[in-house]
């Protein structure tokens, strides 16, 4: 099969080093694949994983959707394709607009936040990355909805990896017990758990001091970073370092004494065989144990707690994980054995490659690809007449 990529940017994030990653392992299988984005940090990745690599235009707003599928259209024409593979909301709208002109050629769409958009072209594979939203996906009336979950290069993430030195790299002591988080530093979803995560450091002082390495970089930089120099100068100490973002985060991995985290980030940590504090929303936080999992299977590793950021938990539940180093061997053992088990790349792919010659063999008539088609420019001219609304009234 000739297959298009398509990741929603090349910002440094789980779903496009999820997308990147399978690409390179179905392209292993033996496929034609090739990657088109708008360049980032992550095309090293890209052309580390040698992928051949297509650049589209840079995004300039929610106006530019149809400049963007006239861009992958114009694409298309030149690197004719059996099948096109999207990820995340935008870039699926952009696709399926460049693909229904296209011959019908099939489309494949991948959304791995923790929601389902409900403007998704419902006749178009839809996978998500846990059974829990691959259920509320089907109730909101998505024909064809796969589960497939983020996969982890177990043999590039392992307690093997040598790497460079990461401590000393950034200032941080190798006496002192270390947590890790690599996130991107973004409002949704994100903030919460990270400013959550800053604050147990504080309350852990008297009886634990810590250090905590947050590694990435995104909109909310400057107001952690606030929030972190604030718990430093209060400790007398570099307690919180913000590293900024790494392409290769494994050595910050490899570091880590405990890992807190979510989603992909939780799973590459568990490669690692450490033991990792899945952090959330409304005050939720959990370490991966064998009795946690299954929860963790089912809706993902994340979570809502409905309630109130809990320092004071986060605190608690890091001390426990640090303070019985053979308790937090078995977890890290845990995690690392379901890792290998359920989430390594090569099963993943072959998972993936039956996804698309299920998409290939049954793609939409022509009538219900019109009538999306209709669905979807209209709600599209009414969202971009609301912006227009809001901007005026904002004047």
């Amino acid at each position: 099969m000739k297959i298009l990529i398509c990741p929603h940017e090349l910002e440094i994030g789980g779903s496009q080093t999820n997308a990147i990653e399978l690409a390179a392992a179905t392209r292993d299988l033996g496929h034609d694949v090739t990657v088109v984005a708008s360049p980032g940090p992550l095309l090293s990745l890209v052309q580390a994983r040698r992928l051949p690599f297509v650049a589209l235009p840079a995004r300039t707003g929610n106006g530019d959707i149809r400049r963007a599928a006239r861009a992958l259209r114009s694409v298309l024409q030149r690197r004719p394709a059996d099948l096109v593979h999207a990820y995340e909301y935008r870039a699926v709208v952009e696709a399926y607009a460049a693909t229904r002109t296209h011959r019908g050629l099939p489309l494949v769409a991948t959304e791995l936040s923790m929601s389902v958009p409900s403007r998704f072209p419902r006749s178009v594979p839809l996978i998500m990355g846990t059974r829990s939203l691959g259920e509320d996906a089907r109730r909101l009336g998505v024909r064809r909805v796969e589960v497939l979950e983020p996969p982890v290069d177990t043999a590039q993430n392992s307690p093997d990896y040598a790497g460079p030195e990461f401590l000393r790299a950034h200032g941080l002591d190798p006496a002192v017990p270390t947590a890790v988080i690599v996130s991107r530093l973004a409002s949704l979803l994100k903030r919460e758990g990270l400013e959550t995560a800053i604050e147990s450091v504080r309350v852990l002082e008297p009886r634990l001091p810590i250090q905590l390495a947050i590694v990435g970089g995104g909109p909310e930089h400057q107001s952690l970073w606030r929030r972190a120099d604030a718990v430093n100068a209060a400790l007398g100490r570099r307690a919180v370092v913000l590293t900024g973002p790494l392409v290769d985060p494994r050595p910050a991995y490899a570091a880590a004494d405990v890992a807190i985290g979510m989603g992909h980030s939780a799973l590459r940590a568990m490669a690692f065989a450490k033991p990792v504090l899945v952090i959330g929303e409304g005050g939720f936080s959990e370490p991966v144990t064998p009795e946690t999992t299954p929860s963790f299977l089912r809706d993902g590793f994340y979570g809502d707690g409905h309630g109130r950021p809990d320092p004071q938990r986060v605190a608690a539940q890091v001390a426990e994980l640090l303070a019985d180093t053979d308790r937090g061997r078995r977890l890290g053992d845990h995690g690392r054995n379901l890792v290998c088990e359920r989430f390594s790349l090569e099963a993943t792919a072959r998972r993936l490659e039956r996804i698309y010659e299920r998409a290939i063999a049954d793609r939409p008539s022509i009538l219900a690809s019109a009538v999306e088609s209709w669905r979807i420019s209209s709600d599209l001219a009414v969202r971009k007449a609301r912006g227009r609304v809001r901007r005026l009234r904002s004047r």
